[in-house]
């Protein structure tokens, strides 16, 4: 008997391993499967009860590529190289991380050097993280769009359409059931909750001032309101305790009594809880429009916070999209100038702008019920 042919699976971001979780049960029955994960996926992994048999779990531990260190030095420290060609798999899995360099853009780097074929998980449409000018050969990705939108910037990366494999669990998910229970528990549910999802964004000049901005916007209503909006501050994984620190004092300053940290709660239940979602351009928008696309009646909406100049070219260079593709495919609401914020805020508390929002999500987003089928069916012709 053959032995088993072998595929080594990496993640460092949340969405990654969220969508690779998905995938290992079906990849340990039919191969021999490592898992290499880099913070904060493996602090997320450990915390959680996702267990696979039979598949080698091990935690990458890699230094920051800071601006001290070249980029060659920092490579050949990582020792990746060198494991992966030990470990010698017939097909790397990576995430499609975000800012900053780790194990997916390594190992990207590597089996290209080693003749490995690679294949990536991308989570959303518009980019790859290329900080290490490495591609993959292939990509699972959400559906047709995102094909189109790769061929045009990355026509080396053959891409298939799959669904989004990381909201594959919603489809068995009693979305109203859950929120009423969500709700009826928390001791503040007779407010109106807007949840804030940081991200790793505090590089970009403009990060900072834009949660200032909706600060100062959420007091003002709140005053005129008597109080009767409350904020949910999720900080994201790959946020240091200092930048944590500084956004708990903006919030203290800004609107004291009306906010807590729910950093320690479970994302999804973050996302049930809450009448509006914000962020600059957090994937964690797009998790939230697919909630809301299995009620009937959506309790909740996503507004981008896309105003601030510093923002948008940063998203523009990362993800070589000019828009948001769930505000341009009518999903979600943006903010794009300041003068615009009490409208849109507005339009996203509408309980009929969200039935309209929530329509446009039921009719063009791809269903993920086959998703992990169609990524099984892809890998095993790869693996051939």
């Amino acid at each position: 008997m053959s032995p088993l042919k072998r595929i080594l699976v990496s993640a460092r971001d949340p969405a990654s391993l969220q969508a690779v979780q998905q995938l290992l049960p079906a990849l340990a029955q039919q191969y021999s499967v490592r898992l290499w994960l880099q913070s904060p996926a493996f602090d997320i992994w450990c915390e959680g009860e996702f267990q696979v048999e039979g598949i080698e779990v091990e935690q990458v531990t890699l230094k920051d590529w800071s601006d001290g260190i070249s980029k060659e030095r920092w490579l050949k420290e990582s020792a990746l190289r060198d494991k992966l060609q030990a470990c010698s798999p017939d097909l790397v899995l990576t995430g499609v991380s975000g800012p900053g360099v780790g194990v997916d853009e390594a190992l990207l780097l590597f089996s290209r050097e080693l003749g490995i074929a690679s294949l990536a998980l991308q989570t959303f449409w518009g980019g790859f993280n290329s900080e290490l000018d490495a591609l993959p050969d292939y990509a699972l990705v959400i559906d047709d769009g995102a094909v189109q939108m790769n061929a045009a910037t990355y026509p080396e990366i053959t891409c298939f359409a799959v669904g989004s494999l990381r909201h594959a669990p919603y489809q068995s998910l009693d979305v109203e059931a859950r929120r009423a229970e969500l709700r009826n528990d928390f001791p503040i549910c007779n407010k109106t909750l807007v949840l804030w999802l940081g991200q790793p964004l505090w590089q970009v000049e403009g990060y900072l001032k834009t949660q200032q901005v909706f600060a100062d916007f959420l007091h003002r209503k709140i005053e005129e309101t008597s109080e009767s909006y409350y904020l949910l501050y999720r900080a994201h994984p790959k946020e240091d305790s200092e930048q944590v620190a500084v956004v708990h004092q903006l919030l203290q300053d800004s609107i004291p009594g009306c906010w807590q940290d729910v950093s320690k709660h479970s994302f999804v239940d973050c996302l049930l809880l809450a009448d509006m979602v914000v962020s600059c351009f957090s994937s964690g928008g797009f998790d939230n429009v697919c909630l809301n696309e299995k009620t009937t009646q959506p309790f909740s909406s996503t507004l981008y916070l896309f105003f601030d100049p510093t923002i948008r070219e940063w998203f523009h260079r990362y993800s070589h999209l000019e828009e948001i593709p769930v505000v341009s495919e009518e999903f979600a609401l943006a903010v794009t100038s300041k003068e615009q914020f009490a409208d849109r805020f507005a339009e996203a508390m509408d309980d009929s702008v969200r039935l309209t929002l929530g329509h446009n999500a039921k009719l063009h987003l791809p269903p993920a019920d086959y998703a992990v089928e169609k990524s099984m069916e892809v890998i095993c012709r790869l693996m051939t």
